[in-house]
């Protein structure tokens, strides 16, 4: 009969606790039965791997519920309501959408930027599946506290997303729940961005200022941004060296650099991504072309 793994793996601290694990006594190393048919991958840490293929399979499933059919069920239920608040809610924040499509921007914006961190060498190849599933999780509910109030509601976001996260319907362990819970919280105006999880989803929520974001005019930087066509952010350097980042907008014409200081966030955190978080020193802000000094934004 097949074990229940993601249960299993609720009660495991270290890979020697893995039932799934064997030992080769001549080696005294321990190995992952999933990798005998990888020669060559021992384990050997005080921790469960990145790449445990049960540890994946229960991020996997927990997604797999919050994305399920009925719509009436958590968190679907709570984006929906965020949805209907868009509508026709006069608060400036509700002009700009915070539901499904933008929680797909965000989305491919921090995959794409933990790829890109694959690529330089900033970021282990082992670590990218796990990290984009947490990612898929933490942009579901980033803004979930949106339904209740547009006060603070990072760190609400992260209050419900904890909630649910550890009911009985979602089987993740208490280091997932607390990383993404991090990350939601962090989201907003990134008050301490410590791990890749978090700035994919801070970076990934603050690239998405396009037009496709925009729903109504309800202020001056709103009907600014709806000139806004594409946001991109590449690493640039070489293999293990990498340099510095691009910040590229391409705008239909016009554009008003100076409607960004309202929302200077845009351009900051990700300067603050590239030079804090990366520690790297070059960061460039380039709108149709043309490099922009960030300093006049602050």
């Amino acid at each position: 009969m097949r074990q229940n793994v993601a249960k299993i793996n609720l009660e495991i601290r270290k890979c020697e606790d893995c039932p799934f694990v064997r030992q080769k006594e001549e080696l005294a190393d321990w190995f992952c039965v999933y990798d005998l048919k990888h020669p060559g991958m021992r384990v050997n840490e005080k921790t469960i791997p990145d790449w445990c293929p049960f540890v994946l399979e229960r991020l996997q499933k927990a997604l797999d519920t919050m994305q399920g059919v009925n719509v009436s069920t958590i968190p679907k239920r709570w984006i929906d309501q965020v949805e209907r608040r868009q509508r026709d809610h006069p608060d400036p924040k509700f002009g700009a959408d915070h539901a499904w499509g933008h929680i797909n921007r965000v989305t491919a914006y921090g995959i794409d930027f933990l790829e890109q961190c694959v690529g330089f060498g900033l970021l282990s190849n082992n670590e990218i599946q796990r990290l984009d599933l947490l990612l898929k999780i933490a942009a579901m509910l980033h803004d979930v506290g949106l339904s209740e109030t547009s006060y603070n509601h990072s760190t609400r976001s992260s209050e419900m997303s904890r909630k649910y996260l550890t009911s009985k319907n979602i089987d993740l362990d208490e280091q997932d729940i607390n990383q993404i819970c991090h990350a939601i919280w962090n989201h907003s105006k990134g008050h301490e961005t410590r791990n890749m999880l978090d700035a994919a989803l801070l970076l990934g929520d603050k690239m998405d200022i396009t037009k496709h974001r925009m729903l109504r005019i309800t202020d001056a930087i709103i009907a600014e941004l709806t000139k806004v066509e594409k946001v991109e952010y590449d690493i640039v350097g070489k293999l293990f060296d990498p340099t510095g980042a691009e910040l590229r907008y391409y705008t239909s014409g016009n554009f008003d650099i100076s409607k960004l200081k309202v929302w200077s966030k845009a351009v900051i955190i990700p300067m603050k991504i590239t030079n804090d978080f990366l520690h790297l020193p070059d960061f460039k802000f380039i709108v149709d072309g043309e490099e922009i000094d960030v300093r006049t934004l602050v």
